[in-house]
Protein backbone atom coordinates (compact mmCIF):
# COMPACT_ATOMS: atom_id res chain seq x y z
CA UNK A 1 0.00 0.00 0.00
CA UNK A 2 1.47 3.63 -0.65
CA UNK A 3 -0.37 6.25 1.34
CA UNK A 4 -0.10 10.00 -0.08
CA UNK A 5 -0.79 12.48 2.27
CA UNK A 6 -2.65 15.94 0.75
CA UNK A 7 -3.06 18.93 2.68
CA UNK A 8 -2.40 23.12 3.94
CA UNK A 9 -0.15 24.40 5.75
CA UNK A 10 0.37 22.85 9.23
CA UNK A 11 -2.65 20.26 8.82
CA UNK A 12 -0.86 17.69 10.66
CA UNK A 13 0.65 15.22 7.52
CA UNK A 14 3.46 14.97 9.15
CA UNK A 15 1.95 13.54 12.46
CA UNK A 16 -0.09 11.20 10.29
CA UNK A 17 3.30 9.65 8.21
CA UNK A 18 4.82 9.59 11.94
CA UNK A 19 2.19 7.57 12.82
CA UNK A 20 2.04 5.44 9.84
CA UNK A 21 5.78 5.25 10.31
CA UNK A 22 6.11 3.94 13.54
CA UNK A 23 2.60 2.33 14.37
CA UNK A 24 1.94 0.79 11.01
CA UNK A 25 5.91 0.04 9.92
CA UNK A 26 5.12 2.38 6.72
CA UNK A 27 9.00 3.71 4.99
CA UNK A 28 8.39 6.95 4.30
CA UNK A 29 9.24 8.32 0.38
CA UNK A 30 11.41 11.19 -0.61
CA UNK A 31 12.08 13.57 -3.52
CA UNK A 32 15.63 14.68 -3.72
CA UNK A 33 15.38 18.64 -3.55
CA UNK A 34 12.35 18.62 -0.49
CA UNK A 35 13.80 20.70 2.12
CA UNK A 36 14.40 17.33 4.51
CA UNK A 37 16.31 15.70 1.89
CA UNK A 38 18.20 18.71 0.37
CA UNK A 39 21.24 17.87 1.72
CA UNK A 40 21.37 14.03 0.80
CA UNK A 41 23.92 12.74 -1.96
CA UNK A 42 25.64 9.31 -3.08
CA UNK A 43 22.47 8.65 -4.62
CA UNK A 44 22.47 4.61 -5.93
CA UNK A 45 23.35 4.85 -9.99
CA UNK A 46 20.28 2.10 -11.18
CA UNK A 47 17.28 2.98 -8.67
CA UNK A 48 18.09 6.64 -8.33
CA UNK A 49 17.57 6.03 -4.51
CA UNK A 50 19.40 6.25 -0.24
CA UNK A 51 17.93 4.81 2.89
CA UNK A 52 18.61 8.00 5.21
CA UNK A 53 17.19 9.04 8.72
CA UNK A 54 14.33 11.00 8.43
CA UNK A 55 14.76 14.26 10.60
CA UNK A 56 16.60 11.84 13.10
CA UNK A 57 13.98 9.51 14.02
CA UNK A 58 13.77 5.54 14.21
CA UNK A 59 12.27 5.57 11.00
CA UNK A 60 13.28 5.63 7.26
CA UNK A 61 13.06 7.35 4.26
CA UNK A 62 14.16 5.62 0.44
CA UNK A 63 15.06 9.16 -1.16
CA UNK A 64 14.54 9.15 -5.07
CA UNK A 65 15.79 11.65 -7.45
CA UNK A 66 12.63 12.22 -8.91
CA UNK A 67 8.52 11.28 -8.87
CA UNK A 68 8.92 8.79 -11.84
CA UNK A 69 11.69 6.83 -10.19
CA UNK A 70 9.91 6.63 -7.11
CA UNK A 71 6.86 5.31 -8.49
CA UNK A 72 8.52 3.08 -10.61
CA UNK A 73 9.96 1.40 -7.27
CA UNK A 74 7.09 1.27 -4.96
CA UNK A 75 5.26 -0.38 -8.20
CA UNK A 76 8.40 -3.23 -7.79
CA UNK A 77 7.76 -3.25 -4.00
CA UNK A 78 4.15 -2.87 -3.82
CA UNK A 79 3.98 -5.48 -0.91
CA UNK A 80 5.61 -3.21 1.31
CA UNK A 81 3.88 -0.44 2.73
CA UNK A 82 5.43 3.65 2.06
CA UNK A 83 4.04 6.79 2.98
CA UNK A 84 4.61 10.14 0.83
CA UNK A 85 4.30 12.67 3.88
CA UNK A 86 3.35 15.81 1.27
CA UNK A 87 2.07 14.47 -1.95
CA UNK A 88 1.51 18.89 -2.40
CA UNK A 89 5.12 19.58 -2.86
CA UNK A 90 5.91 16.21 -4.60
CA UNK A 91 2.46 17.37 -7.55
CA UNK A 92 4.55 20.78 -7.95
CA UNK A 93 7.37 19.14 -9.10
CA UNK A 94 7.75 18.72 -13.12
CA UNK A 95 8.43 14.99 -13.14
CA UNK A 96 5.16 14.48 -11.20
CA UNK A 97 2.33 13.26 -13.30
CA UNK A 98 -0.70 12.52 -11.17
CA UNK A 99 -2.80 10.04 -13.61
CA UNK A 100 -0.02 7.41 -13.65
CA UNK A 101 0.35 7.47 -9.60
CA UNK A 102 -4.02 7.81 -9.01
CA UNK A 103 -4.68 4.53 -11.62
CA UNK A 104 -2.06 1.91 -9.59
CA UNK A 105 -4.36 -0.16 -7.41
CA UNK A 106 -2.18 0.02 -4.57
CA UNK A 107 -2.36 4.02 -4.04
CA UNK A 108 -4.80 5.88 -1.21
CA UNK A 109 -4.80 9.25 -0.99
CA UNK A 110 -5.53 10.50 2.38
CA UNK A 111 -6.73 14.17 2.82
CA UNK A 112 -5.43 16.27 5.96
CA UNK A 113 -7.39 19.18 7.39
CA UNK A 114 -7.33 21.91 9.94
CA UNK A 115 -9.42 24.88 11.00
CA UNK A 116 -7.28 27.82 10.19
CA UNK A 117 -6.79 29.43 13.33
CA UNK A 118 -5.43 25.79 14.28
CA UNK A 119 -3.16 25.41 11.47
CA UNK A 120 -1.74 29.18 12.83
CA UNK A 121 -1.27 28.60 16.05
CA UNK A 122 0.21 25.23 14.81
CA UNK A 123 2.49 27.54 12.12
CA UNK A 124 3.56 30.18 14.97
CA UNK A 125 4.83 27.67 17.31
CA UNK A 126 6.26 24.85 15.17
CA UNK A 127 9.69 23.80 16.22
CA UNK A 128 10.90 23.51 12.12
CA UNK A 129 9.71 26.26 10.62
CA UNK A 130 12.42 28.70 8.82
CA UNK A 131 12.33 32.43 9.85
CA UNK A 132 11.65 33.60 6.74
CA UNK A 133 8.27 31.30 5.90
CA UNK A 134 5.40 32.81 5.81
CA UNK A 135 1.68 31.38 6.79
CA UNK A 136 -0.64 31.54 3.62
CA UNK A 137 -4.18 30.44 4.44
CA UNK A 138 -5.28 30.56 0.70
CA UNK A 139 -2.38 28.12 0.19
CA UNK A 140 -4.97 25.16 0.06
CA UNK A 141 -5.93 26.98 -3.49
CA UNK A 142 -2.84 27.55 -5.30
CA UNK A 143 -2.19 25.79 -8.42
CA UNK A 144 0.61 23.11 -8.24
CA UNK A 145 1.05 22.42 -11.85
CA UNK A 146 -0.84 22.58 -15.09
CA UNK A 147 -4.55 21.61 -14.55
CA UNK A 148 -3.75 20.71 -11.01
CA UNK A 149 -4.27 22.50 -7.85
CA UNK A 150 -3.69 21.74 -4.06
CA UNK A 151 -7.82 21.85 -3.48
CA UNK A 152 -8.42 19.77 -6.45
CA UNK A 153 -5.66 16.99 -5.29
CA UNK A 154 -7.44 16.96 -1.78
CA UNK A 155 -11.11 16.60 -3.23
CA UNK A 156 -9.96 13.54 -5.11
CA UNK A 157 -9.02 11.52 -1.60
CA UNK A 158 -10.66 8.59 -0.88
CA UNK A 159 -9.82 9.31 2.92
CA UNK A 160 -9.99 12.44 5.04
CA UNK A 161 -8.81 13.02 8.18
CA UNK A 162 -9.94 16.52 9.88
CA UNK A 163 -7.82 17.42 12.75
CA UNK A 164 -8.14 19.79 14.94
CA UNK A 165 -6.69 18.01 18.16
CA UNK A 166 -3.87 19.75 20.34
CA UNK A 167 -1.58 16.76 20.82
CA UNK A 168 -0.11 13.79 18.69
CA UNK A 169 -1.64 11.34 21.10
CA UNK A 170 -5.48 12.65 20.41
CA UNK A 171 -4.54 12.37 16.69
CA UNK A 172 -3.23 8.85 17.10
CA UNK A 173 -6.03 7.58 19.12
CA UNK A 174 -8.42 8.55 16.16
CA UNK A 175 -6.14 7.29 13.23
CA UNK A 176 -6.24 3.77 15.46
CA UNK A 177 -9.93 3.67 15.46
CA UNK A 178 -10.48 4.62 11.68
CA UNK A 179 -8.77 1.32 9.90
CA UNK A 180 -6.46 4.00 7.39
CA UNK A 181 -4.56 0.85 6.54
CA UNK A 182 -7.39 -1.48 6.06
CA UNK A 183 -6.95 -3.59 2.56
CA UNK A 184 -10.65 -3.09 1.74
CA UNK A 185 -9.45 0.87 0.87
CA UNK A 186 -7.90 0.12 -1.66
CA UNK A 187 -9.37 -3.09 -3.06
CA UNK A 188 -12.69 -3.85 -1.37
CA UNK A 189 -14.22 -7.84 -0.41
CA UNK A 190 -17.38 -8.52 -2.42
CA UNK A 191 -19.48 -7.62 0.41
CA UNK A 192 -18.25 -3.75 0.00
CA UNK A 193 -17.65 -4.19 -3.45
CA UNK A 194 -21.24 -5.17 -3.94
CA UNK A 195 -22.62 -2.41 -1.69
CA UNK A 196 -20.63 -0.02 -3.27
CA UNK A 197 -22.38 -1.16 -6.59
CA UNK A 198 -25.90 -0.70 -4.95
CA UNK A 199 -24.86 2.78 -3.95
CA UNK A 200 -24.30 3.31 -7.56
CA UNK A 201 -28.06 2.22 -8.05
CA UNK A 202 -29.47 4.32 -5.93
CA UNK A 203 -27.94 7.56 -7.61
CA UNK A 204 -30.75 6.77 -10.51
CA UNK A 205 -33.71 6.39 -7.73
CA UNK A 206 -36.36 9.09 -8.69
CA UNK A 207 -38.46 8.52 -5.38
CA UNK A 208 -38.91 11.10 -3.30
CA UNK A 209 -38.80 9.76 -0.10
CA UNK A 210 -35.75 7.59 -0.03
CA UNK A 211 -32.48 6.21 -2.47
CA UNK A 212 -32.31 2.54 -2.63
CA UNK A 213 -30.19 0.91 -5.22
CA UNK A 214 -30.26 -3.23 -5.36
CA UNK A 215 -27.76 -5.65 -7.64
CA UNK A 216 -28.64 -9.19 -8.58
CA UNK A 217 -25.41 -10.86 -9.21
CA UNK A 218 -24.68 -14.78 -10.54
CA UNK A 219 -21.27 -16.33 -9.15
CA UNK A 220 -19.86 -13.14 -8.44
CA UNK A 221 -20.79 -11.33 -11.60
CA UNK A 222 -24.02 -8.71 -11.91
CA UNK A 223 -26.55 -9.92 -13.30
CA UNK A 224 -29.32 -6.93 -13.10
CA UNK A 225 -29.66 -3.78 -11.12
CA UNK A 226 -32.66 -1.60 -9.81
CA UNK A 227 -33.41 1.53 -8.09
CA UNK A 228 -36.81 2.56 -6.36
CA UNK A 229 -39.01 5.12 -8.15
CA UNK A 230 -42.56 4.87 -10.88
CA UNK A 231 -42.73 2.34 -12.90
CA UNK A 232 -41.37 2.41 -16.65
CA UNK A 233 -43.67 4.37 -18.74
CA UNK A 234 -45.11 6.36 -15.79
CA UNK A 235 -44.51 10.21 -14.81
CA UNK A 236 -40.78 10.26 -12.59
CA UNK A 237 -41.95 10.47 -8.53
CA UNK A 238 -39.49 13.52 -8.74
CA UNK A 239 -41.51 14.93 -11.15
CA UNK A 240 -45.15 14.08 -9.32
CA UNK A 241 -45.57 10.75 -10.18
CA UNK A 242 -46.67 9.65 -6.92
CA UNK A 243 -48.84 11.30 -4.71
CA UNK A 244 -47.82 9.45 -1.34
CA UNK A 245 -44.74 10.31 -1.96
CA UNK A 246 -45.21 14.03 -3.24
CA UNK A 247 -47.03 15.10 -0.20
CA UNK A 248 -44.65 14.64 2.34
CA UNK A 249 -47.02 13.68 5.02
CA UNK A 250 -46.85 9.62 4.87
CA UNK A 251 -44.68 8.38 7.64
CA UNK A 252 -42.68 4.81 7.35
CA UNK A 253 -44.93 2.45 6.65
CA UNK A 254 -48.64 4.28 6.69
CA UNK A 255 -50.51 4.82 3.43
CA UNK A 256 -48.04 2.32 1.21
CA UNK A 257 -51.57 1.13 -0.70
CA UNK A 258 -51.20 4.39 -1.91
CA UNK A 259 -47.74 4.50 -3.02
CA UNK A 260 -47.34 3.64 -7.33
CA UNK A 261 -43.23 3.44 -6.21
CA UNK A 262 -41.31 0.32 -7.06
CA UNK A 263 -38.79 -0.72 -4.87
CA UNK A 264 -35.65 -1.49 -5.96
CA UNK A 265 -35.48 -5.28 -5.01
CA UNK A 266 -38.38 -5.12 -6.52
CA UNK A 267 -36.85 -3.76 -9.57
CA UNK A 268 -34.09 -5.60 -9.66
CA UNK A 269 -35.19 -9.17 -9.61
CA UNK A 270 -37.80 -8.68 -12.38
CA UNK A 271 -34.75 -7.45 -14.39
CA UNK A 272 -33.14 -10.95 -13.16
CA UNK A 273 -36.25 -12.86 -14.10
CA UNK A 274 -35.11 -12.60 -17.72
CA UNK A 275 -33.32 -14.68 -19.85
CA UNK A 276 -29.77 -13.94 -19.02
CA UNK A 277 -30.40 -15.71 -15.35
CA UNK A 278 -31.90 -18.79 -17.01
CA UNK A 279 -28.38 -20.55 -17.08
CA UNK A 280 -25.56 -20.83 -13.96
CA UNK A 281 -26.01 -21.40 -11.00
CA UNK A 282 -25.09 -18.69 -7.98
CA UNK A 283 -26.57 -14.89 -8.01
CA UNK A 284 -26.72 -12.00 -6.10
CA UNK A 285 -29.32 -9.08 -5.58
CA UNK A 286 -28.43 -5.66 -3.62
CA UNK A 287 -31.68 -3.11 -3.03
CA UNK A 288 -34.06 -2.28 -0.27
CA UNK A 289 -38.19 -2.62 -0.96
CA UNK A 290 -40.94 -4.19 -3.18
CA UNK A 291 -44.60 -4.66 -4.10
CA UNK A 292 -45.75 -7.41 -5.94
CA UNK A 293 -46.81 -10.97 -6.64
CA UNK A 294 -43.79 -13.52 -7.01
CA UNK A 295 -44.40 -16.12 -9.43
CA UNK A 296 -42.42 -16.17 -12.03
CA UNK A 297 -39.05 -17.10 -10.59
CA UNK A 298 -40.53 -20.49 -9.84
CA UNK A 299 -38.36 -22.08 -11.98
CA UNK A 300 -34.77 -20.39 -10.07
CA UNK A 301 -36.41 -21.56 -6.71
CA UNK A 302 -33.45 -24.54 -6.48
CA UNK A 303 -30.58 -21.73 -7.32
CA UNK A 304 -28.55 -20.23 -3.94
CA UNK A 305 -29.12 -17.00 -4.54
CA UNK A 306 -27.25 -13.86 -2.18
CA UNK A 307 -28.59 -10.43 -2.02
CA UNK A 308 -26.23 -8.00 -0.99
CA UNK A 309 -28.36 -4.52 -0.07
CA UNK A 310 -28.40 -1.26 0.83
CA UNK A 311 -31.23 -1.46 4.00
CA UNK A 312 -33.45 -4.67 5.45
CA UNK A 313 -36.11 -5.52 3.49
CA UNK A 314 -39.56 -4.98 3.87
CA UNK A 315 -42.06 -7.22 4.32
CA UNK A 316 -43.68 -7.16 0.73
CA UNK A 317 -39.95 -7.96 -0.47
CA UNK A 318 -39.17 -10.35 1.83
CA UNK A 319 -41.62 -12.76 1.01
CA UNK A 320 -40.44 -12.28 -2.55
CA UNK A 321 -37.26 -13.27 -1.95
CA UNK A 322 -38.33 -16.49 -0.17
CA UNK A 323 -40.38 -17.37 -2.83
CA UNK A 324 -37.25 -16.85 -5.36
CA UNK A 325 -34.93 -19.06 -3.18
CA UNK A 326 -32.24 -17.03 -2.05
CA UNK A 327 -30.41 -18.15 0.91
CA UNK A 328 -28.93 -15.18 2.61
CA UNK A 329 -29.11 -11.36 2.42
CA UNK A 330 -26.56 -9.07 3.93
CA UNK A 331 -27.87 -5.36 4.10
CA UNK A 332 -25.56 -2.15 5.68
CA UNK A 333 -28.68 -0.27 7.15
CA UNK A 334 -31.56 -1.11 9.01
CA UNK A 335 -35.32 -0.35 7.85
CA UNK A 336 -37.90 0.13 9.88
CA UNK A 337 -39.84 -3.55 9.77
CA UNK A 338 -36.98 -5.45 10.74
CA UNK A 339 -38.15 -7.66 13.25
CA UNK A 340 -41.29 -9.39 11.20
CA UNK A 341 -38.36 -9.37 8.27
CA UNK A 342 -36.38 -11.17 10.55
CA UNK A 343 -38.70 -13.21 11.90
CA UNK A 344 -39.79 -14.35 7.73
CA UNK A 345 -36.05 -14.73 6.88
CA UNK A 346 -35.77 -17.06 9.93
CA UNK A 347 -38.94 -19.51 9.27
CA UNK A 348 -37.66 -19.76 5.71
CA UNK A 349 -34.13 -20.63 6.54
CA UNK A 350 -32.31 -17.27 5.19
CA UNK A 351 -29.46 -16.22 7.31
CA UNK A 352 -28.91 -12.13 7.22
CA UNK A 353 -25.60 -10.40 7.83
CA UNK A 354 -24.80 -6.62 8.11
CA UNK A 355 -22.26 -5.42 6.70
CA UNK A 356 -21.20 -1.80 7.71
CA UNK A 357 -19.21 0.21 4.67
CA UNK A 358 -15.75 1.82 5.50
CA UNK A 359 -16.04 5.17 6.73
CA UNK A 360 -14.57 7.57 3.95
CA UNK A 361 -13.62 10.59 7.11
CA UNK A 362 -12.79 10.92 10.51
Amino acid sequence: MLICLVGPQCAGKRQVADYLAHRCSFTRIGIVGRAETADVSGLSNELGLIKVDSEGDSSNTLVFKDATAALSYVTAHWETHFVVQDLGTLAARPSFNWSEWSKRPFVLLVSIHAPTLVRFSRFRYAPHRKSHTKFNPAKSYQTLSTNLSLFKLMHQAHFTINNPFKTKDELFTVLEQSNLTDPNRTRPNWDLYFLKLCDLAASRSNCMKRRVGCVVTKDRRVVATGYNGTPAGLRNCNEGGCKRCNEGIARMGNGLEMCICLHAEENALLEAGRERISTGSKTILYCNTCPVEFLLFDGLSKTEYLIEILNEQCVQCARKIIQLGINEVVYSQSYGMDSITIRLFGEAGIVMRQVVQMATCV
